[in-house]
């Protein structure tokens, strides 16, 4: 059974409306009264077909970002050692960003030792006076002087701009005296352990920092590769997973789905471990030994770190933070992520 009938069809039976409207009223001259809605429905229709429409580009704009997070970061790890011209671009915007007191300070050897000190002077006072006399009586009264007038714009920082800063910094050090980043190092390691509570940051920038440092005046060999396949690596990559999925994940269910979408990467079976074998502290051990697997598993580590990061489509600042900071103890120095970046 078919039905040809159209809209109009269904109505067919009823007089056209002018027709009705004369029957009931014989004094109707044709014409239709314009009916206005009042001011206020109007406004309030604009303003509710405004905020359809908001929130529908709202929308919009979280799925390609979330696509956009989630390509960037696989795309970083496509992209070891490699900078492209775009990422030389990037870098030089996010530094033009840098108030110009940081941008001196970090561009000559004081300075830059004062300005990593001003980024670990904790932000409660009695560890922080703590802090201060130490430097006050194991440093150099300059660079003392100059980390206690740059807290404050430190304090101001875009926290976006702390890996920058760090970069910038860690040029500049590599021009000071081997005696001199000898005294630097145990400072900072004292400012980052003392108060016995490492924070994110506080690790990330050991690890990307010193870790450069040590290599440049240390001259430290790369490790040797002990392990040339992942299935026997199964405790230290949970560690690893685990701690990046709730770094990033509050709610149990999502750090689970984070996991798992870094899990998918590896091919061996891993595990969500509970939060209290998961940490810096444990990451810190997986590290190690993950340090010694072969380059291409390295990278293969990284994209499985990548798809854990993205899983929720919003890339955190500790989370970015973190996995530049496992790149870089692992030797795989990654390019930053960019705004728009491709996945390739």
């Amino acid at each position: 059974m078919t039905f040809s009938m159209g809209i109009s069809g269904m109505f067919a039976t009823h007089p056209p409306l002018p027709d009705r409207i004369q029957r009931i009223d014989p004094q109707w001259d044709g014409n239709y009264l314009a009916v206005e809605a009042p001011v206020d429905d109007r406004r309030e229709a604009e303003e509710l077909r405004a905020a359809a429409v908001a929130e529908r580009e709202a929308k919009g704009r979280e799925r390609i970002e979330g696509f956009a997070q989630t390509a960037m970061a696989m795309a970083a790890v496509q992209m070891i050692g490699q900078p492209t011209p775009a990422h030389v671009s990037y870098a030089q915007q996010m530094i033009a960003a840098v108030p110009q007191p940081i941008r001196d300070a970090a561009h000559e050897p004081y300075g830059a030792r004062a300005l990593i000190y001003a980024m670990l002077l904790n932000t409660e006072e009695a560890p922080r006076r703590k802090q201060a006399e130490c430097l006050s009586q194991r440093e150099e009264p300059e660079v003392a002087k100059l980390a206690a007038r740059l807290e404050s714009a430190v304090r101001s920082l875009d926290p976006k701009l702390r890996l920058p800063v760090i970069d910038m910094a860690t040029g500049s050090l590599t021009d000071i005296r081997q005696t001199q980043y000898g005294k630097f190092r145990e400072h900072v390691l004292a400012f980052i352990f003392d108060d016995d509570e490492v924070e994110t940051f506080e690790w990330v920038l050991c690890h990307v920092l010193l870790h450069h440092l040590d290599q440049h005046f240390n001259k430290l060999k790369r490790p040797v590769v002990q392990y040339y396949a992942l299935a026997s690596l199964t405790k230290p990559l949970s560690v690893l997973l685990s701690t990046l999925a709730y770094v990033g994940n509050d709610d149990a269910d999502k750090a689970k789905q984070a996991f798992d979408s870094g899990a998918a990467q590896l091919g061996v079976p891993v595990t969500l471990l509970p939060k209290d074998q998961a940490g810096l502290g444990p990451v810190d051990e997986a590290i190690e030994v993950l340090n010694t697997v072969a380059p291409a598993l390295k990278k293969k580590i990284l994209t499985a770190c990548a798809a854990c990061i993205a899983a929720d489509k919003a890339i955190t600042i500790d989370e970015a933070e973190l996995f530049r900071a496992i790149a870089s103890s692992l030797d795989c120095p990654t390019p930053p992520i960019l705004p728009g970046q491709p996945l390739v």
